[in-house]
């Protein structure tokens, strides 16, 4: 059976978007991570050496919400890529990126996109 370590609610201020005003005023993002990679070493060791550290996991999402993209999915696919490049020992990942209230003339909360890789 697979570990996991779950981030969730990484909230940011960013620039997504493919209308001209998302690029200027921005908006709120939110981000979700689900990440699956073997915890029995750590689980035992107590050391950080032998897991995948989530804080550097979240230093790597605000460097890739810092460079605006079109679309929610690139951005989730840029999230993906990354994090599986610099951690070997993430076997497997779920990105979800949330955008908050989208200037559209709908009543809604939220379009969120989900990928795993």
């Amino acid at each position: 059976m697979p570990d996991f370590i779950s981030i969730k609610d990484l909230r940011f201020h960013a620039y997504h978007g493919h209308l001209p005003a998302e690029r200027i005023t921005g908006n709120t993002f939110v981000v979700d991570l689900q990440i699956e990679t073997d915890l029995s070493i750590s689980g035992k060791s107590d050391d950080l050496k032998d897991t995948v550290d989530y804080v550097s996991i979240m230093e790597l999402v605000t460097q890739v919400m810092e460079t605006p993209s079109d679309l929610i999915e690139h951005v989730a696919e840029r999230i993906a890529t990354i994090i599986k490049k610099t951690h070997a020992a993430v076997t497997a990942i779920e990105v979800t990126v949330k955008k908050q209230k989208p200037p559209l003339h709908f009543d809604l909360k939220a379009v969120e996109v989900t990928i795993r890789r």
